[in-house]
């Protein structure tokens, strides 16, 4: 068990994570799409508020781990943040309780 607050929040091992009565959920992500990989499957039978916390922008400083020219012309780094960020957006578009809080940290700091 976990304590949030004065209340168990989470109950693990066994299975997956519950949150008892629908309460909050912060999840931290590393960057944009490691929620989806993560905790998808979850996060869609959570009536709950939901904050996702991306930890860095997701556009990696080096420019051999972002999309190449060909594919969406993001070779920018700032190009590419923003496109991390539209897609972030418009997977969460369908979840009116979820609020999401970007960070500025550059990928691979």
């Amino acid at each position: 068990m976990i304590q949030v607050g004065n209340q168990q929040q989470y109950r693990r091992g066994g299975g997956r994570p519950r949150v008892k009565n629908g309460g909050a959920v912060l999840i931290l992500a590393a960057h944009p799409d490691d929620e989806a990989v993560g905790v998808w499957g979850w996060v869609q039978q959570h009536p709950g508020p939901i904050t996702v916390a991306y930890l860095t922008d997701g556009a990696p400083r080096d420019a051999r781990w972002r999309a190449p020219a060909g594919h969406g012309g993001r070779t920018s780094r700032l190009a590419y943040k923003q496109e991390r960020r539209r897609e972030a957006k418009a997977v969460w578009r369908g979840f009116p309780q979820a609020r999401l809080a970007f960070s500025n940290v550059l990928d691979q700091e």
